[in-house]
């Protein structure tokens, strides 16, 4: 590790001072000396993180290890003190990696026209799980449309209907009629309202919507991906979607199969929300009885999280932490070894943790000290479920309380920006700060352009926000070509190799970005106001202490 370090390091002070470094950065036109600055450091920070010798930071690896050493030199240079409970800047993070066995997996349907055996990855595509090596279940199938409990959206699922110790079915995707971040934390929360209902499993059938947000060529893949999750001092696992013991996602050819014999068919369910995308589809049983085989291998690793402090003034207990991700998804299984199979992760995030250096950097050579205490975290395992930050907002850090997240993760830093996306503001006190320090930089805050995305739940933010932590998740807007940028990335390079250097990264925008995560965090470290939830937050209402 050592030496992947040294030898990466070396290169990456070497481009710093080449005359070609700095000619390429030339090439920009006049802008703020102070930014251009910023932008050199920025870019030889991702140098480092980006470069091959990292072999793409996967959490558990020696290319994180070497990251995560890196990150905690840069922390030292700039002065920030250790932030970990044992004097360090490195906080453990014991991981139990567990991945589908497939000898283990089946799935058979009973009902009126027989027994139908159903197969694994081209008929469905099970969980797996971090608690069992091997687990069935077996019960009768109820429809429970969406399998929503949010009254307060007009949803009641389970409402009048008997689901303990059945097997429920609900729709994937989700009603348009939800608000975008409510609807992406409803979506990922339906397997533990199912457990809390007492149902034993769930499998969720294609809908429309779903068919767009995850068409099953692209599910099959994750078959292939294993799941994390945290283990605690008692041994057990945390951080992992569930509620049930076992649940399967159904193919779209074989999701009919389960409605055989039903009040409604799959055909005419999918035909009416086609004709009305808001159409609420009533809870019925089905003469199904199902019976579903899971099974796991496990693996259990150590990665940290890197963590500093910048210490406060008078209300210096108070943490606002600022957040990046520095793993990303390591090497490309099952390709051939000519060619490259290094994800590298330059956008995905070396920006974001670039980003939150260079806004440390800011806060120092500012020479003011803020009145509250500033965290910088670079988190582990967010690609294996947000496991890294849910550690951290459940394991406090000594000394203080965390009040408040500004989080950035994957800034597509290749145009000029001129609006950015604000997931979570609108919920708290933070939205204020976020606008002025926006429009201090000419740049304006725009909705969320892709809701079926959920952007809201896929990053390290929303760990805050279950803990009642009031957070905000930056993201760069799609004005001024950003909506191309952003399609573009997501349909070539991301989660692939083609995520490196060799993008046309402008680190001006870079600068740009620290500085906005920078003002928005400095106004909130010196508000006399301790940041809260607003009254109406449907997220304060469920999380808020």
């Amino acid at each position: 590790m050592r030496y992947l370090f040294e030898k990466s390091l070396g290169r990456s002070l070497t481009i710093l001072g080449a005359t070609v470094f700095l000619a390429a950065c030339s090439t920009l036109p006049p802008k703020d000396p102070v930014l251009m600055e910023s932008a050199l450091r920025i870019k030889a920070d991702m140098t480092f993180l980006a470069d091959d010798a990292l072999a793409g930071r996967e959490a558990g690896t020696q290319g994180y290890d070497a990251a995560a050493a890196y990150v905690a030199e840069q922390y030292a240079a700039i002065g920030l003190a250790p932030a970990a409970a044992d004097g360090t800047y490195f906080q453990p993070v014991k991981l139990r990696s567990f991945e589908r066995n497939p000898d283990k997996m089946a799935l058979t349907l009973e009902g009126p026209d027989g027994t139908t055996s159903l197969d694994y990855l081209t008929d469905f595509l099970p969980s797996n799980s971090s608690k069992y090596e091997e687990k069935t279940i077996t019960g009768d199938l109820v429809f429970v449309g969406y399998g929503l409990d949010a009254p307060e959206y007009g949803y009641t699922n389970y409402k009048n209907i008997d689901v303990a110790d059945k097997i429920v079915v609900v729709l994937g995707g989700m009603p348009k009629n939800i608000p975008s971040d409510v609807s992406a934390h409803l979506r990922r929360s339906r397997m533990d309202v199912a457990g809390a209902k007492g149902a034993a499993g769930v499998l969720t059938v294609y809908s429309p919507g779903y068919e767009e947000w995850l068409p099953w060529q692209r599910a099959g893949r994750y078959a292939q991906s294993a799941g994390v999750g945290w283990i605690d001092d008692q041994g057990n696992v945390e951080g992992e979607e569930g509620g049930v013991a076992a649940s399967a996602i159904i193919s779209p050819t074989s999701s009919a199969t389960l409605f055989a014999g039903a009040e409604m068919s799959y055909a005419d369910l999918v035909e009416a929300i086609i004709v009305d995308e808001n159409y609420q589809p009533s809870s019925f049983e089905l003469p199904m009885r199902a019976e579903l085989s899971i099974g796991s291998t496990f693996e259990d690793v150590v990665s940290s999280n890197v963590v500093a402090k910048l210490e406060g003034t008078d209300l210096n207990a108070e943490y606002i932490v600022l957040t990046a991700h520095l793993d990303h998804i390591g090497h490309t299984k099952n390709i051939d070894s000519t060619k490259d199979s290094i994800n590298n992760g330059a956008l995905d995030n070396a920006t974001g943790v670039s980003t939150m250096l260079e806004a440390a950097r800011t806060f120092v050579a500012s020479g003011e000290r803020p009145r509250r205490s500033i965290i910088f975290a670079a988190v582990t395992a967010e690609e294996k479920g947000l496991v890294g930050s849910d550690y951290l907002a459940q394991h406090p850090l000594p000394g203080g309380e965390m009040v408040a997240n500004v989080n950035l993760d994957m800034p597509l830093i290749t145009y000029p920006f001129t609006d950015v996306i604000a997931f979570g503001a609108e919920h708290s006190t933070l939205e204020a700060p976020t606008r002025r320090a926006t429009e201090s930089m000419g740049v304006t805050l725009s909705d969320d352009p892709v809701p079926e995305m959920n952007l809201f739940v896929r990053s390290d933010h929303y760990s805050f926000v279950k803990q009642g932590i009031p957070s905000v998740f930056l993201f760069l807007g799609f004005e001024n070509g950003g909506e191309d940028v952003f399609r573009t990335f997501m349909r070539t390079n991301y989660h692939g190799v083609k995520d490196d250097l060799g993008q046309a990264i402008d680190y001006y925008q870079g600068a740009r970005f620290s500085k906005i995560k920078y003002l928005i965090a400095n106004e909130i470290a010196n508000s006399d106001e301790k940041p809260a939830w607003n009254d109406d937050s449907v997220f304060g209402k469920m999380f808020g202490k």
